[in-house]
């Protein structure tokens, strides 16, 4: 089962004056996607599977684009990423109906309901593809995300103690919260 790309995009959205595009990511956006990833903290991404500051790491996100199995949404003006919000269906035949949802905002951009706005679409999108459940991963420090998640309905369903280590090798707890999708609207 393949994540369905939206025909509605791209969708043009304006937040507290900010004026943005919400797009699918493409093969043109690498570049792109190293910057906006090289402006973000180490905290920011402590719970991500690849470190996307490395043009490597985004080619294999391209070809998960392609599979069918990542959709990624961004948030952009021009060639600027200040969001993204990635869906990775699970491929095992028995957890095909669970995605996780990855979400990240620029500092800058951080406060205009980007994070919000980000994670309503990739619950649509979610919804459309089939997908039953979704869940998300952040350190219990992440104050904000968990509002953002906690406001969308997701709920704590694990807490993993030192499960995540800094590059000063200091290790944080890792939560776990997910929502069922089909009262995404």
């Amino acid at each position: 089962m393949t994540l369905k790309r939206e025909t509605s995009y791209p969708l043009e959205v304006s937040l507290n004056g900010l004026q943005l595009v919400l797009r699918h990511m493409g093969s043109k956006d690498a570049e792109a996607m190293m910057r906006f990833a090289r402006g973000l903290g180490d905290r920011d991404l402590l719970f991500l599977t690849r470190d996307f500051r490395q043009l490597e790491a985004i080619e294999d996100w391209l070809m998960d684009i392609d599979s069918g199995h990542v959709l990624t949404i961004l948030a952009t003006t021009g060639d600027e990423v200040f969001g993204e919000a990635t869906i990775h269906r699970d491929t095992l035949p028995s957890s095909q109906h669970v995605a996780e949802l990855r979400v990240n905002v620029a500092a800058r951009a951080r406060g205009l309901g980007l994070a919000r706005l980000l994670t309503e679409e990739a619950l649509k999108l979610a919804r459309r593809s089939g997908i039953e459940k979704m869940m998300a991963r952040m350190t219990v420090d992440q104050k904000g995300a968990i509002a953002v998640f906690r406001g969308l309905g997701f709920e704590r369903e694990a807490l993993m103690r030192d499960h995540l280590k800094d590059l000063d090798g200091k290790a944080h707890d890792l939560l776990v919260m997910s929502r069922k999708v089909e009262s995404a609207g």
